[in-house]
């Protein structure tokens, strides 16, 4: 895992770094600057120690997973709202939140309902679309441009691809190095790596205030 990787992956363990302004200050507090792009490798060292004194890398939490009939879809779209850095966490605890709220009901795994299910798909949806996703496509698009994985990373590539290291890239041409497959040949499994990739891109940009 790459200096940068993870130190943003032990800053999502510190719920008080949550706030870009709180964590651009602890940022400066331990570097010298307030952006995470262009440490040093003594300055990512440093930011590294302070994340573990802040008790990053000690913290276990029991994940609550959802079930139902609707629970794969719904926790696919909320993932897809993080790899877009529409929400700060990609836990179901925090998914449960939000879906209990649009349906109304006491817990997401209570969601049984068509009705309530598409409260929470529909909101989702409309999230995602406001950062650029694409639901409805064109006529004549290829198949693999129907495929929800390709409308997210699309969506994703427009906010990055001005950003190392995908600056000077083709979405096309960085997705054939990550996968090693041509975009009509990308399988789910495929797309999942691909969104994930530009996802911790997308946080990077946003905790720095740069979306």
């Amino acid at each position: 895992m790459s200096a940068l990787r993870a130190i943003h992956a032990k800053r999502r363990q510190v719920h008080s770094l949550n706030e870009d302004d709180t964590w651009r200050d602890f940022v400066e507090k331990h570097t010298g600057q307030r952006s995470t792009r262009g440490l040093s490798h003594k300055q990512s060292n440093a930011l590294l120690a302070a994340l573990d004194d802040m008790g990053a890398g000690k913290i276990t939490r029991k994940r609550s997973t959802l079930s139902g009939p609707y629970a794969k879809k719904i926790q696919a779209l909320w993932i897809s709202c993080w790899n877009l850095g529409l929400i700060g966490s990609r836990d179901d605890a925090a998914l449960n939140n939000f879906a209990v709220k649009q349906a109304k009901v006491d817990h997401a795994n209570w969601i049984r309902e068509q009705d309530d299910a598409v409260a929470v798909i529909e909101a989702l949806k409309k999230m995602l679309e406001r950062r650029g996703v694409e639901w409805s496509g064109h006529r004549g698009d290829p198949s693999y441009m129907r495929a929800p994985g390709f409308k997210i990373a699309a969506a994703q590539w427009e906010l990055i691809k001005g950003e190392a290291p995908y600056a000077g890239d083709t979405f096309r041409g960085f997705v054939y190095r990550l996968t090693h497959r041509n975009l009509p040949d990308l399988k789910d499994a495929d797309w999942i790596t691909v969104m994930n990739t530009f996802g911790e891109t997308v946080r990077t940009l946003k905790s720095e205030g740069a979306l």
